[in-house]
């Protein structure tokens, strides 16, 4: 997998040139649903025989040295046990703060109805840790919340350099929203509110994007985004949406095989490394 540079026209649709054959499309998407079926059922079993508490059922103690708060924002209807390669990845680096929540309704409600109660604890973890470097990631439905959270913060705590790096992340919205919409048959699944957010190119969707690509305040530390997405995306198969424009500093990358979850493990090492690194800088700095 390789960093690329994708070009978007005035709709912002991503203009990508598929250039693999349909044997091996056919393959590739072959491989995502097996790879989805397994990442599927070790998800289930991280949950169930995992020994810790839950971040929201603990109280959380940064450490007294630390060098950098990670958070992990999980997709909807989902877990912290979706970031089960990240989390070990990250018990490695013993200055690094993690921050894994469950989120509220699992994500089933409005987009500030999930991140505005992440807030508190990454303040706490700020005042607590003055000039520290926060990397926050999510994935699908998560990327809002990491996009929302990382704009807060602009006025919240504008001294604190913040990286945004999201995986299969639906910013622009999803025509499979739009889709279910015309089958009627969203309403038995998602609430009102979330109907109306994730579908593609909603006005909440050009919302947030717009928010995050105004111009940083006089004296706001430093934003950087990494996004990561697949050709074999399912759930949210808009190029636009999971490799948004943005005006900060961006790097896309683009993967064959795997599904909308599976890219999640697929792509644990290199952002974790990623992460891990720009904290270090940072510290260096």
């Amino acid at each position: 997998m390789a960093a690329i540079t994708l070009v978007s026209d005035q709709t912002q649709r991503a203009i990508f040139t598929d250039r693999r054959s349909a044997l091996q499309r056919t393959v590739h998407l072959v491989v995502s649903l097996v790879k989805q079926a397994r990442y599927s059922l070790a998800v289930f079993l991280h949950w169930h025989l995992r020994t810790d508490r839950p971040f929201k059922d603990r109280k959380l103690e940064w450490k007294p040295a630390s060098d950098g708060l990670v958070v992990l924002v999980h997709g909807l209807g989902n877990s912290s046990s979706s970031w089960y390669s990240q989390l070990s990845l990250l018990s490695q680096y013993k200055t690094i703060d993690v921050f894994a929540p469950e989120l509220f309704k699992r994500g089933l409600c409005s987009l500030e109805e999930a991140a505005s109660p992440l807030l508190p604890t990454l303040l706490d973890y700020i005042q607590k840790n003055p000039g520290k470097p926060l990397c926050l990631i999510g994935t699908s439905n998560g990327g809002r919340v990491t996009a929302w959270l990382e704009t807060k913060l602009r006025e919240a705590s504008p001294q604190t350099s913040v990286k945004v790096s999201n995986i299969a992340g639906v910013h622009l919205g999803s025509q499979r929203m739009d889709l279910l919409e015309k089958l009627k048959v969203s309403k038995w699944f998602y609430p009102a509110a979330l109907r109306q957010e994730l579908q593609y190119s909603s006005s909440k969707a050009k919302e947030l994007l717009s928010s995050i690509n105004t111009p940083l305040p006089a004296n706001c530390a430093h934003r950087t985004y990494e996004f990561f997405a697949t050709t074999e995306d399912l759930t949210i198969p808009d190029l636009d949406s999971t490799l948004p424009h943005i005006n900060h500093d961006k790097t896309y990358h683009l993967i064959h095989g795997e599904s909308h979850s599976s890219i999640v493990t697929a792509v644990a090492e290199m952002q974790i490394k990623s992460c891990y690194d720009w904290i270090s800088l940072l510290s260096i700095a």
